[in-house]
């Protein structure tokens, strides 16, 4: 993710919080924006209503685990996925 898309968020959430944030790219809609730093996958997931089965969690060309955990300025993609039966 680009410099200029941490700069460009289209929504910042929790914006009083002016600590480490993650910069977000939700799929398929490419939507970016940005939250307050939180500790894993899960929590993230949890933060933006998404289960565990519904999305993959990406990291420099990596998926990640709900366990796993996230620092301060990292750039995720979240990839909305389904199943059809």
């Amino acid at each position: 993710m680009p410099q200029e898309i941490k700069e460009y968020c289209e929504q910042a959430l929790e914006p009083e919080y002016s600590g480490p944030r993650l910069y977000i790219l939700l799929q398929p809609e490419e939507k970016y924006f940005s939250l307050p730093r939180v500790k894993t996958v899960w929590q993230l997931l949890k933060k933006l209503a998404l289960p565990e089965e519904s999305a993959l969690v990406i990291r420099n060309g990596t998926l990640l685990t709900p366990d796993l955990h996230l620092q301060a300025n990292d750039e995720i993609i979240v990839r909305k996925v389904s199943s059809r039966g």
